[in-house]
């Protein structure tokens, strides 16, 4: 296929009587160029008498695109040859496209939080033979302490950590946060309540390593939402333990005030969308609110297993809409690193037509939920 660019514009001159064109007085030169895919630079051109003209490129291929002085790389790797033309004068030269290199290990900044948990960690290799390679890690030990894949926060501020492979070098920052209670986000007296119910419900009938905790906010309430639940889920270890209009920020409190020592089998959540559309957090402060809370449960109890439902958009707000989809970007590619989180991706299906209010499901659409925790393999124990 034939791609062909034209800037500028062509200078014709009609043979008249067999005769040739004036020869040029000057020349047009262009060196090579190479560059990375998603590289933009501009084409470096020269005539021999110093003046400036309009040039026209023609080139074969989509590996490369030129517009307006400009060459930009497409896809690579790729070789392109391309004529630059100027009146009477033209020129070739060579554009090079190069993979971008990845590196062979690179870690991603982290936070972590002064009296909580330590945070797992894990390193994305370019191959998958590295995968088995010993790394070393360097840092101020005043700060934090690491140990396999978990960091534990020794004192508030930024350490940056150096990690060598190899031979191969990369460093990564970790960012030690101390967290405040207070304030009207960590509020949680009006749910408190409630909550005190959910936690002799189940000190009463949960069992340890066998139960299935359904928690988070109203999405989850079987006082107003998810009415049909406990028929849904009839015979079934289950509870579902959602509390209308919380946050992450209320089950940071709740997890130990209901769930106490005793450790649930499978912990299925819905939370973040009072902390995106009430609360008004952004996207980062959403996302680091969400990890809180799995690094906190997983913490409390490492051997259960954690699915996590994405946020569903409400039918306004088209900034927080978007919120909405950057976080569980985020939270997806946070997930996938983790064996005993898993992450739900429910926010295609939950289009506007299948909520009853603009915000919740309809009754009968809760299927969506249920269907996806049976794909995702739960296993959910019998009474």
């Amino acid at each position: 296929m034939e791609n062909k660019n034209y800037l500028g514009l062509f200078s014709i001159v009609p043979l008249l009587f067999g005769c040739s064109p004036t020869s040029s007085s000057y020349s047009l030169d262009i060196e090579d160029i190479e560059l990375h895919v998603g590289e933009k630079v501009a084409i470096k051109a020269s005539f021999s008498d110093e003046v400036e003209r309009p040039i026209t490129y023609s080139y074969e291929g989509e590996a490369i695109r030129i517009e307006e002085g400009y060459v930009e790389a497409l896809s690579a790797p790729a070789t392109v040859k391309v004529k630059a033309m100027s009146g009477h004068v033209s020129t070739d030269f060579t554009v090079t496209t190069l993979e971008i290199e990845k590196p062979r290990l690179f870690y991603e900044d982290i936070v972590c939080w002064l009296g909580y948990p330590g945070v797992d960690f894990y390193g994305k290799y370019a191959n998958e033979a590295d995968q088995t390679l010993p790394v070393e890690f360097h840092y101020d030990e005043t700060m934090i302490s690491i140990l396999g894949n978990t960091i534990t926060p020794l004192k508030e501020g930024t350490a940056m950590v150096t990690a060598t492979m190899d031979g191969f070098e990369t460093s990564f920052e970790v960012e030690v946060k101390s967290v405040s209670k207070e304030g009207i986000l960590w509020d949680y007296s009006t749910y408190a309540g409630y909550a005190m119910q959910l936690a002799v419900k189940y000190q009463n009938e949960g069992r340890a390593d066998r139960s299935t905790v359904f928690l988070g906010d109203s999405f989850f309430d079987v006082r107003e939402f998810w009415t049909d639940f406990y028929e849904t889920y009839e015979g079934k270890d289950a509870f579902c333990f959602g509390i209308g209009g919380a946050t992450t920020f209320d089950w940071e409190t709740f997890i130990d005030m209901v769930l106490g020592m005793m450790a649930p089998k499978n912990i299925v959540i819905n939370l973040g969308t009072n902390n995106i559309y009430d609360d008004n957090q952004d996207i980062r402060e959403t996302v680091e609110e969400l990890e809180r809370l799995f690094t906190l449960i997983h913490g409390y109890f490492p051997k259960t297993k954690i699915y996590y439902f994405a946020i569903t958009k409400r039918n306004y707000d088209p900034i927080r809409q978007t919120y909405t989809s950057e976080v569980n970007k985020a939270i997806s590619s946070y997930c996938g690193q983790r064996d005993y989180l898993t992450f739900l991706n429910t926010e295609p299906l939950l289009t506007p037509d299948k909520l009853k209010d603009g915000i919740h499901p309809k009754l009968e659409e809760y299927q969506i939920f249920v269907d996806a925790l049976v794909e995702a393999g739960i296993e959910i124990d019998d009474r």
